[in-house]
């Protein structure tokens, strides 16, 4: 019944481990982090009269959940970056955003590479926003407020401004 008799009566070929692992590329892993930090494009940099605010925010101590250190630290820094394009309300409200910025970073990194600009898109932002969904839709939308207020800040386009909800005229 063996339809493939050339294979079936074939000799086995002979390999060699030495020639097989020569054929593998060193460090794929390496490679496409290589490639994926080549690729990461600058952050617009803050106006010089939020260098202090942006000192503050980066050395913040924010609890992420982390494999790699430098990843956590590359990501507060550009939280901070990103937080400071965006006017001062309070130190507060700055820690708070700061901490969600940072682990929509982490989620999103990709090859231990904070990407702050190809992590804000429209379609990251709601992906994360679904996986990370809690039971409270009060958090939901201030999770959304948050991302979408900050990837406005990149992706004009993507992120169209809040409509204010019409309300009826009073008499």
């Amino acid at each position: 019944m063996a339809r493939f008799k050339k294979m079936a009566i074939a000799r086995p070929t002979e390999t060699n481990p030495a020639v097989a692992e020569s054929r593998i590329p060193e460090a794929p892993a390496k490679a496409v982090a290589a490639a994926a930090r080549a690729a990461v494009r600058e952050l617009p940099p803050p106006p010089p009269s939020e260098l202090d605010r942006l000192s503050r925010l980066s050395n913040l101590k924010v609890t992420l959940a982390a494999d790699n250190p430098e990843l956590a630290r590359d990501a507060i820094e550009a939280a901070a970056l990103l937080r400071c394009q965006i006017p001062f309300t309070t130190a507060g409200q700055d820690r708070k955003i700061v901490g969600h910025i940072a682990r929509f970073l982490i989620w999103s990194a990709f090859g231990d590479v904070v990407d702050p600009i190809r992590a804000f898109t429209r379609a990251n932002v709601d992906e994360y926003l679904v996986v990370t969904a809690t039971s409270r839709r009060r958090t939901l939308d201030q999770m959304r407020w948050v991302l979408y207020g900050t990837g406005r800040r990149l992706h004009p386009q993507q992120f169209p401004r809040a409509q204010p909800k019409t309300a009826p005229m009073r008499p």
